[in-house]
């Protein structure tokens, strides 16, 4: 949905509110309560105005099929051979409606997928949680409640991303004029510059008679699945409804994949500049922080099983690569636990199952204690109370001494290509730095290539017997 939401956001979003901002001056005083007045004034608005996208191309419709409103789910019976066709541009009062409200639920996308929030505390935003300055440059503003341990809390400035404040700012100046002609329509205010007196920052928008500007909204998970109809995709993607809390275990998960990775990831999802504000940012919600402990303590289980059952299978097939392809000190130790469980199986009468490999997981990484990825292609097995050559004290991993030598180190398979590729390139640099006698830059490429030997033992027996590698390894010697 991402592609089309920001789509809907940054090309469509401009023009419909200019759309909604002119209307107001066209529509003549007397005519007001007319359908076909406003229908009028729409069709002389796109004589006088052309829709562009953010690249001052002419829009000559979404990018993709965009469905009606009012018939979802059915044929259209002027295009039958395509669903629901959205005629474009919109030239009826009924689909300017529409469209406000699909930009506005494309906004409810990204507020709650980015700021992870809770719906009650989406819902609970004002419209002044932006502030526009002089120039028109929007700010964010107002207060988010975290628990804390000063007793009278404490003021914390958050930076949030851009499209986040550009998504406020749009679906502020959205419900505003949404709310203005709603009240010109029905004769409730006056012509010119009406400022209602709503503080709420989402509307009932849409052309259905349920629908009212001036009404909050209150269905924000049907809100969203009507968007995933609306631009044609699914509304209930992997078979469950799309609701506001899975905004919020997508970005607990993506906080998994980022910590249990790279935390930079979550730094640029979240638009930090420092990690430990991305970390404060989660330990300030508990819940939140808990959803994302349970997310990254199963992708290390799945990470475990996945080494396991690459371990089995070379113990079955002769002419499989050593250890599933996989390498360092750790894989030796993970195949002979491996060995060990499936003996201990065969004793008591049971044999290897579908899950087996996800319970010794569970058993081997301590519920996902374990397993880290430290580094590109690098899983540490090390669990709490164990000792590693990366500390000398038990306890928590020291990922930049991590050594190949070390026990509970495991080369993943995915990094055999690059061990391949520099392996070459080490030993053609460490030649020529042999006949320069350049001795300084050999024992930089004679110390990386050793530990490029090291990393995945048939990949090192190939190179270690060459000439070539055994003369540069007793170089300098």
């Amino acid at each position: 949905m991402g592609p089309r939401v920001l789509w809907l956001i940054r090309d469509l979003g401009p023009n419909l509110v200019h759309l909604l901002d002119t209307l107001p001056t066209l529509l003549e005083p007397g005519k007001t309560q007319s359908g076909t007045s406003i229908t009028a004034c729409i069709v002389r608005y796109f004589g006088a105005n052309v829709w562009r996208d953010r690249n001052g191309q002419v829009i000559i419709g979404p990018p993709f099929n965009q469905r009606h409103a009012n018939k979802l789910g059915k044929r259209n019976r002027k295009y039958p051979t395509e669903p629901d066709r959205f005629p474009w541009p919109p030239r009826h009062w009924s689909r300017v409606q529409a469209l406000a409200a699909t930009l506005q639920s494309a906004h409810l996308w990204i507020v709650l997928l980015v700021m992870a929030a809770r719906v009650g505390e989406v819902a609970a935003l004002p419209r002044d949680c932006i502030e526009f300055a002089q120039d028109g440059q929007p700010y964010a503003n107002g207060k988010t409640y975290k628990p804390s341990r000063a007793l009278a809390g404490r003021e914390r400035e958050w930076p949030i991303p851009e499209i986040l404040v550009d998504v406020f700012a749009q679906q502020v100046k959205l419900v505003n004029l949404s709310e203005r002609l709603a009240r010109i329509i029905e004769a409730r205010g006056e012509m010119g510059d009406f400022i209602g007196d709503s503080t709420h920052l989402w509307a009932s928008l849409g052309a259905s008679p349920s629908s009212h500007a001036t009404e909050r909204l209150e269905n924000f998970g049907e809100s969203l699945q009507v968007l995933a109809r609306r631009i044609d995709l699914t509304d209930k993607p992997g078979g469950k409804n799309l609701h506001p809390h899975r905004f919020r275990g997508t970005l607990a998960r993506l906080a998994g994949l980022a910590i249990d990775g790279s935390q930079k990831v979550l730094m640029l999802l979240l638009g930090h500049e420092d990690i430990t504000t991305t970390l404060g940012y989660m330990q300030a919600d508990p819940a939140f922080a808990k959803e994302v402990d349970d997310v990254t303590r199963e992708l290390r289980i799945l990470r475990g099983e996945a080494l396991i059952e690459d371990m089995r299978a070379a113990m079955l097939d002769v002419n499989h690569l050593p250890y599933g392809g996989h390498g360092g000190g750790g894989a030796p130790v993970l195949s002979d636990a491996v060995r060990a469980y499936e003996v201990e199986l065969h004793r008591t009468g049971e044999d290897w199952g579908v899950d087996t490999a996800r319970e010794l997981s569970v058993l081997l990484t301590n519920n996902g204690e374990s397993a880290r990825l430290i580094s590109a292609y690098v899983v540490c097995t090390k669990v709490a109370g164990e000792v590693g050559l990366c500390s000398k004290k038990k306890g928590a991993i020291v990922a930049s001494n991590c050594q190949t030598e070390c026990r509970n180190r495991i080369e993943d398979k995915t990094g055999r290509r690059d061990t391949e590729r520099v392996i070459p390139i080490l030993v053609q640099h460490a030649q020529q730095n042999v006949a320069d006698n350049n001795w300084l830059p050999l024992q930089r490429d004679k110390k990386q290539l050793e530990q490029e030997l090291k990393r995945y033992d048939d990949i090192g027996a190939q190179w270690r017997d060459r000439p070539e590698v055994r003369s540069i390894l007793e170089a300098g010697t």
